[in-house]
C-alpha cells in the first residue's frame, strides 16, 4: 500500500502543480466522461485479474482536447461511478490508490509526449503524436498500477506482467489510433464526432459483454431449466426449429402434468386436440422412460423411446440437479451424475450432447452454474457455428 500511496500522492502533486485544464467545448467533456463510464460496463479481464477496457481511448481524446487533468478525470470517474452503483467494497483501498497513482502518472506521460511533439489541441497533423501519447499513457498506467499491484496484492508472478502488457498492446494501438482520428474529427464535427467512436468502440464491446454475461441456472425453476437445457441439447443435435418448439411445449406439459400416465392420456385423440398436441403429449409422456426399459409409462427402452423424449429425459434430470430448489450443483457435477447413469437411464448420445453444451458455453461464461446461451443467439445454426468461436475469441482475447 505504501508504494501505491506514494505513486498516487506524487502523481497528483505533479499533475496539480504543472498542468492546467485547457478550455474545450463543455459538451465534448461531458460526452467523453459519459462514454468513459459506459466503457467500464463493457470491460474484459486479463488473466492476472486486471481490468481492460476502451477508457484509454477516451482518455487520449480528453488529453488532446483539455489536457492531462481531463484525461485523469476520464480515467478515474468510471471507478467512482461503479463504486457508487455497486457499493460492494470500500472506495479507499489499496486498489484505489494503485489506480489513482497509475492514472495520474499515465496522464502526465501522455501530456509529456504531446509537449515534446509540440501538439496542442485536436489538429489533424497531431495524429501520430496522439497515437504515441496513447501508447505512453497505456504503458505508464500499466507500469505504475497493475505491474505493481498484481504481484503484490494478487500473487501474480512478476515475470508474467510483461506478457500481459504485450498481449494488450495491439488493442491499445487500435484504440489509440481510433482516438486520434476521432479527436481530429472534432474540429469539423464537434461532439458528433464522438458518435462514430461510440458506435465502433462501445456497441461491439457492449454486445459481447451482454452475450457473455452469466446468469445462474438457479434463477430458474426445474421446468424452466428443463426447457432451457432441452433447447441447448437440441441445437447441438441439429434438430430443426419445429422440433425445438415441440420440446419447449413438452417441457411445459411436464410441469402441468407431473404423472407420465396422465401425459400419456393426453396423447390420445380428443375433440379440440391437434396433431401437434398429440405429438407434444407423446414426447412429454415418454420423458420418464429409461434407456434400459425400466421407466414409465410404457417401459420401453433404447431407440424405441422417441428421440425428443430422450432429449427431454436428460434435460429434466439435468435440471433436477441444478435448478432452483434442487441441490443446485454445478454443470460439471451434474454431468458426473448423468454420465454415471448413461446406458442405464439415459441415451449415451444425448448425454454427450449435454456435455458438449457445457463445454461450448463454458468458453463464453466460465461460471460453473451459468445458463447455456449460445443456442439462443440469433441467426441460423450455421451462422452461430461460424460466429461463436470468433465472438468468443473477441470477448475473451485478453483473458
Amino acid at each position: 500500500m505504501v508504494l501505491h500511496a506514494a505513486a498516487a500522492t506524487s502523481g497528483l502533486a505533479v499533475l496539480g502543480m504543472t498542468f492546467g485544464l485547457r478550455p474545450a467545448a463543455p459538451e465534448l467533456l461531458v460526452a467523453l466522461l459519459a462514454i468513459a463510464v459506459v466503457c467500464e460496463l463493457s470491460e474484459t479481464w486479463l488473466a492476472s485479474g486486471i481490468r481492460f477496457n476502451a477508457t484509454l481511448a477516451v482518455a487520449v481524446m480528453a488529453l488532446a482536447l483539455s489536457g492531462p487533468i481531463a484525461a485523469f478525470a476520464v480515467l478515474l470517474l468510471p471507478d467512482v461511478a461503479m463504486w457508487a452503483l455497486r457499493r460492494d467494497e470500500h472506495l479507499w483501498r489499496t486498489g484505489t490508490l494503485a489506480n489513482v497513482g497509475a492514472y495520474a502518472w499515465a496522464a502526465i506521460a501522455g501530456a509529456g509526449v504531446l509537449a515534446v511533439a509540440d501538439v496542442h489541441g485536436p489538429a489533424l497533423a497531431g495524429m501520430p503524436a496522439l497515437v504515441s501519447a496513447g501508447l505512453a499513457l497505456a504503458a505508464v498506467n500499466f507500469a505504475v498500477g497493475p505491474a505493481i499491484y498484481a504481484p503484490l496484492q494478487l500473487g501474480v508472478p512478476a515475470r508474467h506482467m510483461p506478457g500481459e502488457l504485450a498481449a494488450a498492446l495491439p488493442a491499445v494501438l487500435v484504440m489509440a489510433a481510433g482516438a486520434a482520428a476521432t479527436t481530429a474529427l472534432t474540429v469539423p464535427l464537434g461532439v458528433f464526432a464522438l458518435g462514430g467512436f461510440a458506435f465502433v468502440t462501445l456497441v461491439p464491446a457492449s454486445a459481447l459483454t451482454l452475450l457473455a454475461r452469466a446468469r445462474p441456472v438457479a434463477e430458474l425453476d426445474v421446468i424452466g431449466a428443463t426447457a432451457l437445457f432441452a433447447a441447448a441439447i437440441a441445437d447441438v443435435q441439429r434438430l430443426d426449429r419445429a422440433a425445438r418448439r415441440r420440446l419447449q411445449r413438452a417441457a411445459a406439459l411436464m410441469g402441468q402434468c407431473p404423472d407420465p400416465h396422465d401425459r400419456l392420456l393426453r396423447s390420445l385423440p380428443a375433440p379440440g386436440r391437434t396433431h401437434e398436441d398429440f405429438e407434444i403429449a407423446l414426447v412429454a409422456a415418454h420423458a420418464d422412460e429409461r434407456w434400459n426399459g425400466s421407466g414409465a409409462p410404457a417401459g420401453v427402452g433404447g431407440t424405441v423411446i422417441p428421440p425428443l423424449s430422450r432429449v427431454l429425459t436428460v434435460a429434466h434430470a439435468w435440471a433436477r440437479l441444478t435448478a432452483q430448489g434442487t441441490a443446485e450443483l454445478s454443470h460439471t457435477e451434474a454431468l458426473l451424475d448423468l454420465h454415471a447413469q448413461t446406458g442405464s437411464a439415459f441415451d449415451p448420445a444425448t448425454v454427450a450432447a449435454a456435455a458438449h453444451v457445457v463445454e461450448r458455453d463454458a468458453r463464453l461464461a466460465p461460471v460453473p452454474t451459468a445458463q447455456p446461451r449460445i443456442h439462443a443467439w440469433p441467426g441460423s445454426r450455421a451462422l452461430r457455428a461460424w460466429a461463436a468461436p470468433r465472438l468468443l475469441a473477441l470477448a475473451h482475447a485478453a483473458r
